[in-house]
């Protein structure tokens, strides 16, 4: 159950709050539906004291996070492409399954949802405990093989309407996986929501971010507007006229922006990658061919213009995703055949 103090703002743009989004999903027999957190009740409770109203929502019982059981460091293609195509099944601009733009998207909101029989799973985990042992550290949660995992999103509290994009220009997006529009102030709507599924991606398979800011940046826009100059070259003259005011200032008349040496994005994530330097040692080595897929399909999310950016649709036939893919679906076509038995 999720409890809220106080009333929820209503934001400039209008759009409703969290509960009437969630059940706005008009199919619940697509794939990805089941992606979505199901609202079972949503009520007020007045505080005994007189301090104020709670606003209380019933929904799906999930388990920990992806960011919690992420090894530090730790890079993993195989894994990253299951969860990526599960999360694009849900993707507001594939299938027009959910109208929404999740404004919070990152690895701490991506929940591992609950067996309806956590039985087994926790009997398989307590046969690989070696007994002989007593070991101090705290034990990690059992879960499911990577075949078998099942995400839900969740925390849509500040989810906004595909309908309202053009009444869209406030902040929203943790900021290292914030799109260049939404930095700048200018109107954004499912491109910004593809650009952060880009960032996200590559920090589920690497563990690293592309446009994380120093601790304490005393320039937070320029700054990270200069880290997206190095990695993806000039921003189009389009986009900085269509920007905030204070955000333009960072550029020239000639919309140039004052940056660090040009260093190409397919260039530092192949690096990344492959780099045995940069590889943890538990990290098996990648093929060359897998790290072009993988850079091929982050970089068709990571474009300055956003009409540039590569839809839901595309990236779901991205050859990256295919092995995934086919094992959702037999994992779906089996659970289906499940409920009808």
């Amino acid at each position: 159950m999720k409890v809220r103090t106080g009333a929820r703002a209503v934001p400039p743009c209008g759009c409703p709050n969290e509960a009437s989004s969630l059940r706005s999903t008009p199919d619940p027999d697509h794939p990805g539906y089941a992606v979505l957190p199901q609202v079972f009740d949503e009520f007020d409770v007045e505080a005994e004291d007189g301090g104020g109203r709670y606003e209380c929502m019933v929904s799906t019982l999930c388990g920990p996070s992806l960011l919690t059981l992420r090894p530090p460091n730790q890079a993993s293609l195989p894994e990253s492409s299951t969860e990526a195509s599960t999360l694009l099944q849900w993707t507001p601009s594939n299938f027009g399954l959910c109208a929404l733009i999740p404004p919070d998207l990152k690895m701490s909101n991506i929940l591992i949802a609950l067996p309806e029989n956590p039985a087994p799973v926790v009997d398989e985990f307590l046969k690989a405990l070696d007994p002989t042992k007593d070991d101090p550290s705290p034990i990690p949660a059992p879960v499911p093989a990577t075949g078998q995992l099942n995400i839900r999103l969740t925390d849509f509290d500040l989810a906004h309407s595909v309908s309202n994009a053009p009444r869209h220009t406030f902040l929203i997006q943790p900021q290292a996986l914030r799109a260049p529009e939404v930095v700048l102030g200018a109107p954004w709507g499912t491109p910004a929501d593809i650009w952060n599924f880009g960032c996200l991606v590559f920090e589920m398979a690497t563990s690293r971010s592309l446009f994380a800011l120093e601790p304490h940046s005393a320039h937070d826009d320029h700054d990270q507007l200069a880290r997206m100059a190095q990695l993806l070259g000039d921003f189009p003259p389009a986009l900085i006229a269509a920007s905030a005011p204070r955000v333009r200032a960072h550029f020239t008349k000639d919309g140039k922006l004052v940056r660090a040496e040009r260093l190409p994005l397919e260039a530092l994530m192949f690096h990344l990658l492959t780099s045995p330097e940069d590889r943890p040692p538990e990290v098996p080595e990648l093929a060359m061919e897998e790290a072009a897929l993988f850079v091929d399909f982050v970089s068709s999310m990571l474009r300055l213009q956003p009409e540039a950016r590569a839809t839901a649709a595309d990236l779901l036939a991205h050859p990256w995703l295919h092995d995934a893919l086919v094992q959702l679906t037999e994992t779906w076509e089996t659970l289906a055949d499940e409920q009808e038995g």
